[in-house]
């Protein structure tokens, strides 16, 4: 009795990122197309399914999928296999995982569509990727996904040339990190929808009328990441506990923004304000809790501090002085 239940999952030994990335989509979310997927076990040749391969030389793909439940998944493409990029040339060439993600209608899901994008221009551009993406400006905004999809091709490589690593070994690792990527990029994405509706924007700098600067209260993590993401210059985070954040992308300088936030805080709090111009450390004596990062950052993290160290210039006081001293580098 046929059956489109699949038990097997077949792909070749010394599988590539793209692979991987197309089993966890499939996994993830393939149940209702192919029943039974999200437990099959993943193999390496079809000596792993039945005694003798050679019995099944003539089996086109359909026939191991209908009579045997194995999906190939970047193989056997020359018997029919729809997952399998390999042989093919031009626009025609995606990758196992876009063919998966396009046949599954998940290519937007936001924890998937980033690293997406960069796992099927690798396969597609070989070991030239990299250099080529970064000569094209591609990776922008999408930097972290390009920066996580290369270090896992990096870590991927070394573990198919160690003999340490089974295949399966190999594998498992490789599905829970993707996993992990999904989680992340999801979150990401539920920040900047966040953003969307929640911050104010646009608002510019007196300095440089180009600069857009987000203003936000939360206590979510990872903000920043999502304002740059969005388009943010500068992003004011006010924290519920008192505290706030202040980052900056790379081409601002938030040195004067600083100085005068600290001056401001000393004299509320009836301290000389002189300090409050020394930058030579993260800290000045007359307001401690006014941290200055040189990676470009201003944190005041008060979540452990008494009451009376909190912000105490009030928050329009606040965005005012990042309009009025923020400045490009």
């Amino acid at each position: 009795m046929k059956t489109k239940h699949v038990s097997y999952i077949l792909t070749h030994p010394g599988f590539h990122f793209d692979e991987g990335k197309a089993i966890f989509i499939l996994k993830e979310y393939g149940e209702t197309e192919f029943p039974g997927i999200g437990t099959a076990r993943i193999v390496y040749d079809l000596a792993s399914v039945v005694e003798t391969e050679n019995q099944l030389k003539n089996w086109s793909a359909e026939q191991l999928h209908d009579e045997l439940g194995i999906l190939c998944v970047g193989c056997l493409g020359e018997r029919g296999a729809i997952f399998d990029e390999h042989g093919k040339t031009g626009s025609s060439r995606k990758s196992a995982a876009m063919l998966v993600a396009e046949f599954l209608a998940v290519t937007k899901k936001p924890e998937l569509r980033d690293t997406l994008r960069f796992v099927d221009y690798y396969d597609q551009n070989g070991h030239n990727a990299e250099q080529r993406l970064l000569q094209n400006k591609a990776p922008g905004r999408h930097a972290s996904a390009l920066i996580f999809a290369n270090d896992v091709r990096a870590s991927l490589r070394d573990r198919h040339k160690s003999e340490l690593f089974k295949q399966d070994e190999i594998m498992d690792w490789l599905l829970e990190v993707i996993k992990v990527g999904a989680v992340v990029a999801g979150q990401e994405q539920s920040n900047r929808n966040f953003l969307s509706n929640e911050a104010q924007t646009n608002i510019s700098a007196e300095q440089d009328s180009a600069a857009n600067i987000f203003v936000v209260s939360s206590d979510k993590a990872d903000l920043p990441r999502a304002a740059m993401y969005l388009g943010a210059s500068v992003v004011v985070i006010f924290k519920s506990d008192g505290g706030i954040a202040i980052v900056s992308n790379k081409k601002y300088d938030l040195t004067d923004v600083v100085v005068e936030l600290r001056k401001s805080e000393a004299a509320l709090l009836g301290k000389p304000t002189e300090t409050a111009t020394d930058l030579s450390s993260e800290r000045c004596e007359s307001v401690p809790y006014v941290h200055f990062s040189t990676a470009g950052n201003i944190l005041c993290d008060n979540a452990k501090r008494v009451v009376k160290n909190r912000i105490l210039t009030p928050h329009s006081g606040v965005v005012e002085i990042v309009k009025k001293h923020l400045k490009p580098k």
